[in-house]
């Protein structure tokens, strides 16, 4: 494998394949390239893939033998479906730490997104909630977890936050995982955490708000506070957070803002520009995996300096010309 196809090989090596040896024409290393390159370009399923690859099969020839040609749309169904998304999430976590610095000093937001569209109603299997940890300053996805069945956040944060090193980084999560286990996760892996409060916590809950109302009749004038006061229109909520930080009430502030970007910067673009909540792929681990590709193609875009374009922009001309498309690969593998 040439080119940008290289790196996803390095990476991508030792996931086994599904098929039986005599039962397969297509390499499956070409397969993950051909779908991700068409992620990249615009393919929002299966279908899409094989139309786009067929259009492009000089292109791809450049970088893969594709020796029995460019598989049909249900050779990538079935295959991906079938992935185990153990091994496929550990390459695709290779893959980003490549080109992904240590986390020092880096906003680290974890946040859930429901797939909307991967329930079978047919065979009873729900929707797939997954967990991302973003760096906000990069907008790069960092991690992909999903949840279990009948589970739910809260276990399956600890599991997302082993697999990252965090020494240094900050850590925001919204009010859902403002638990001692969390926290203490954090701590452990030498990083910092600020956490959401929420009335159902009551203890802690009315005990920042007995503080805060001693320090309101102190005219916030007690010794060793810090204030920040800033105006804007929003949804008119007041929240609260504890933090592991100093109280650097501008840093807080920073750090509290990008939390946001997971949801403006990721979420929103995957199901603006990715389709992804109207995505129907739900066949096996096929919906997990095909959200891999959509998470490695944001951010092989995000990562492009060649084009001043919006993430559709850019999809839209790589699909079109494949000199750009060169040119967005060969910049990331530079990165």
């Amino acid at each position: 494998m040439e080119g940008p196809a290289a790196l996803i090989y390095n990476s991508f090596e030792n996931i086994s394949d599904p098929r039986v040896e005599r039962g397969h024409n297509h390499d499956l290393l070409e397969m993950i390239f051909i779908a991700l390159t068409a992620s990249i370009c615009g393919a929002d399923g299966w279908v899409d893939v094989e139309r786009f690859a067929k259009s492009k099969t000089d292109w791809f020839r450049r970088y893969i033998d594709l020796k029995h040609g460019v598989p049909s749309h249900d050779t990538f169904g079935r295959v991906f479906s079938r992935l185990d998304t153990g091994e496929f999430l550990a390459s695709m976590h290779h893959w980003i730490d490549q080109f992904a610095t240590a986390l020092r000093g880096q906003g680290t937001a974890i946040d859930g997104k429901t797939l909307r569209g991967s329930f079978d109603q047919a065979s009873n299997k729900s929707a797939l909630h997954t967990l991302t940890a973003f760096a906000t300053g990069w907008k790069l996805v960092l991690r992909q977890l999903s949840v279990e069945d009948k589970s739910n956040e809260i276990p399956a944060v600890p599991m997302l936050l082993e697999l990252l090193d965090l020494a240094g980084a900050v850590v925001t999560l919204d009010a859902m995982h403002c638990q001692r286990e969390t926290a203490q996760s954090i701590i452990d892996a030498e990083a910092d955490y600020i956490l959401t409060v929420k009335k159902n916590q009551q203890n802690l809950y009315s005990k920042l708000i007995e503080l805060f109302t001693q320090y309101g009749e102190d005219d916030y004038r007690v010794k060793g506070l810090r204030k920040q006061t800033t105006v804007e229109n929003s949804h008119g909520r007041e929240e609260l957070f504890i933090s592991s930080l100093p109280a650097k009430v501008k840093t807080l502030s920073t750090y509290l803002r990008d939390h946001w970007k997971i949801e403006n910067s990721q979420h929103y673009v995957l199901d603006v520009t990715f389709s992804e909540d109207a995505s129907r792929i739900r066949k096996g681990s096929a919906s997990e995996i095909s959200g891999g590709f959509r998470r490695m193609a944001l951010n092989i875009l995000r990562q492009d300096t060649t084009l001043k374009e919006s993430i559709r922009g850019k999809r839209l001309m790589a699909g079109w010309d494949g000199t750009i498309l060169d040119k967005i690969y060969a910049g990331f593998n530079a990165v």
